[in-house]
């Protein structure tokens, strides 16, 4: 919508108040695997003349993601897994704002590996483990 790129959308996120004044987005653009929404749209809530500024709408961008990041974490939280470290891939792991919202909303350390075909890596792994090549399923993909 505001035709930038991740640098300039990262800028203009970091430049937004810490609430984007209210302004929340959800980032369900094309459904969701988790949770499974796959019929699931975006939707951006609390629009006002005040909260409608570029800088608010980029830190809404932001924070939706994180906040997706973080309840992800939160349901492995309750499944009784301990998180202490999130790694980012793809994308959005170059955005300085993304990593430290999703520090601040899980209190995890946030790291970020070099870019690579992570989602290609992820679904060698699984396809090794559905053929019985591991014992244990894979959670991760290391870097």
């Amino acid at each position: 919508m505001l035709r930038l790129s991740l640098g300039e959308l990262d800028e203009l996120a970091s430049q937004g108040p810490p609430d984007a004044q209210g302004l929340c987005f959800l980032p369900y653009l094309d459904g969701e695997r988790t949770p499974l929404l796959p019929a699931s749209q975006g939707a951006l809530i609390g629009l006002t003349r005040f909260s409608m500024t570029p800088q608010n709408l980029g830190r809404a961008a932001i924070l939706g993601l994180a906040c997706a990041i973080a309840d992800a974490i939160d349901d492995l939280s309750r499944a009784g897994l301990e998180i202490e470290r999130v790694t980012l891939v793809g994308g959005g792991s170059r955005s300085a704002a993304l990593r430290q919202a999703v520090a601040d909303l899980t209190g995890c350390t946030v790291a970020w590996p070099e870019s690579r075909e992570y989602a290609a890596l992820g679904a060698a792994r699984q396809a090794a483990w559905a053929l019985n090549l591991h014992s244990e399923p894979i959670l991760a993909v290391a870097p």
